[in-house]
């Protein structure tokens, strides 16, 4: 019996419920790293972005042609610029390291600002 013995006097036992939170805390912590689930409300997203039909059209335009350059490259800026993603997630998505995608990324912006270089002279 606890608090018989002069040892045990001032100790309780401790409540079992409260060591069974503390690991399911501790384990709801490992499986999801801290991460909490959140609700999104999918009528405010926007998947691609605004602008004019021209612009748009301009830019479906170049990427045919990068695609046709580059499939990959136009992968990674369809899923930076119409679902916007990060380069770590495109990275993910594409199955490529993050170094090659920034390279990518790199290359596919350079390249349309050549692109409209040659179009507008």
């Amino acid at each position: 019996m606890a608090g018989s013995h002069p040892f045990l006097r001032g100790s309780r036992p401790r409540p079992r419920a409260a060591s069974l939170s503390t690991m399911r805390d501790a384990r709801k912590l490992f499986v999801t790293g801290g991460l909490e689930r959140v609700k999104i409300d999918d009528s405010a997203m926007q998947i691609a972005p605004t602008g004019d039909e021209d612009e748009q059209l301009a830019v479906h335009e170049a990427l045919d042609r990068l695609a046709a350059h580059d499939a990959r490259k136009a992968e990674l800026v369809k899923l930076r610029y119409f679902v916007g993603l990060t380069i770590a997630q495109a990275a993910e998505v594409l199955g490529i390291s993050e170094p090659t995608a920034k390279r990518d990324w790199a290359y596919a912006r350079a390249w349309r600002f050549r692109e409209i270089d040659r179009q507008g002279s």
